[in-house]
């Protein structure tokens, strides 16, 4: 579904959306309480037919070297709803809900994961910085999707190697899905795919072990 940052943003364009947080903060909270009704509307028809084991809630609201937004305007713009829609899915049967947001949002983990109670990030976008490792330790119950260097698949056989060794430890932990970081790069051959999931089978069979 797409969630509270994302949504307003879609309406409002993306520079109007980050003065509205000061400008129009009674009509950011219309859009989001309308969107929450939305939401859970969608989840609660969905969950009739078929209750999915994850979900996740669409944000893109982070950049390379940090989120668009602190975690003060994420308490009073954001965590209401996220608070009521994350109870709704959970009564519905979700097991595992997600944010899905590119870039390095290390600095919101926290209050999204320890306050909010979102289990899952996705992507986990090495590029921006982000380490599979350095987050396990940090966040033990965290669940990740992504953490793999989308760069090295269509680099040398030790490059991609190299990637998968560094990943290993945190997939050893558990609750890691290890993938690409966003999209398979076009440079990619089908042929280095064909080996980038040769390798991944492997190191899965490795971390599982």
């Amino acid at each position: 579904v797409e969630g509270f940052f994302w949504y307003p943003r879609e309406l409002f364009g993306i520079q109007r959306h980050l003065t509205a947080f000061y400008e129009l903060p009674e009509l950011m909270h219309a859009i989001n309480r309308d969107l929450l009704e939305y939401n859970k509307r969608v989840i609660t028809e969905y969950s009739g037919i078929l209750v999915p084991d994850w979900m996740t809630i669409a944000e893109d609201m982070s950049f390379n070297t940090g989120s668009m937004i602190g975690e003060d305007l994420i308490r009073e713009f954001m965590k209401p709803y996220y608070d009521e829609l994350i109870a709704h899915s959970r009564e519905c049967g979700i097991r595992h809900i997600f944010m899905d947001t590119d870039g390095n949002h290390s600095d919101i983990i926290p209050i999204f994961h320890r306050e909010i109670g979102l289990d899952g990030f996705a992507p986990i976008e090495r590029h921006s910085g982000l380490d599979l490792n350095n987050l396990r330790s940090e966040f033990p119950e965290l669940k990740m999707i992504g953490g793999f260097e989308k760069r090295a698949m269509f680099g040398t056989e030790e490059e991609l190697v190299r990637e998968f060794e560094t990943a290993l430890p945190a997939l050893k932990t558990g609750g890691i899905i290890l993938g690409c970081d966003h999209q398979t790069p076009p440079q990619v051959s089908l042929d280095e795919y064909k080996r980038y999931v040769r390798y991944l089978k492997e190191y899965a069979e490795k971390a599982s072990s």
